[in-house]
This record gives structure tokens, sequence and C-alpha cells, in this order.
């Protein structure tokens, strides 16, 4: 049988599932080796670890505690490189009151917070969400699975 890439709302489901059983996992490769077995046993698979931390932030259901790095180089940033939303800069202002500083950036959504460029996450330690954090979605609908044929639930259309 021929392996298919995951949907969105499958590897919701497999993130979940995972995150039920063992409420907290010490690196996103151990989240990933478990979330790819449910796959599997469903017959899709061939997610990456960003795929599912973005996946699982985007809808609530991991909350991420990272342990940062220092760069030998310093790297501009846009971009929140956790989950991809844009970075809030954060200001100081000087003690003589004539300017500000950016003192770092924040991102809203994931919690990543780098005092300077020269940090970068190096490692995520995963926890399971808070409850009621999810968007409402396919797989947290009450079936947990996919649309249902022809668009009603019980299959026969609207």
């Amino acid at each position: 049988m021929a392996s298919k890439t995951p949907r969105e709302w499958e590897l919701e489901k497999a993130i979940r599932e995972s995150l039920e059983e063992t409420e907290r996992f010490d690196s996103l490769g151990a989240l990933e080796r478990d979330v790819e077995k449910r796959l599997e046993a469903m017959g899709a698979s061939g997610t990456t670890p960003e795929r599912i931390r973005r996946v699982g932030v985007a809808r609530g259901l991991l909350k991420l505690d990272i342990t940062y790095s220092r760069r030998a180089s310093m790297r501009e940033r846009t971009k929140c490189p956790v989950c991809g939303k844009k970075l809030q800069a954060v200001y100081n202002r000087t003690i003589d009151g004539d300017g500000v500083i950016a003192m770092g950036f924040n991102c809203s959504r994931c919690g990543y917070n780098a005092k300077s460029a020269f940090m970068t996450p190096s490692r995520y330690v995963v926890r399971r969400g808070r409850p009621g954090n999810a968007r409402q979605n396919r797989a947290s609908q009450a079936g947990g699975g996919p649309p249902e044929p022809g668009g009603g639930p019980d299959g026969r259309g609207a």
C-alpha cells in the first residue's frame, strides 16, 4: 500500500492522540516519532517536525518550552522561527529619553522570545496545550475525523 502525505486534520488528530497519551515529550523528535506511528496506522506518513510544530502551535494543541543557542552571526528576524507569524520588536527608551533601542523580538502566538538577533531556538520540550485553546476545525468537531461524504452527517447530503 502506497503511503500518502497526511492532510492537516489527520496530522492534528495524531498530535492530539499522542499528547493525550503522553503529556510531555523531551524533544520535538520524540513527538514526531510517536505521531508518525499513529499516521502510519491511518495509512499516511511523511511529515516533518517543523510541520508538526507549526500545526500544533496554530491549533493550540501544544505548548513549547524553548531552549536557545547563540549563533556566531546575527540573523535579521522578521518571521517567527517556531510558528511563522510576524515577530514584534520589543523596544526600550534610552536613559536620557531621547531615543529607543530594539531589545529583542517576541511572538504573540507561540511565545518565542529572543533577547538578541544572535539567539536561535535549539531544543523544544513539548507539553500538552490547554483545552479550549484550539480553534474549531475538522478534527476537533464531534466526529474527530474527515468531513462526511456527501456533506451531511448521515452521508446523504445536506
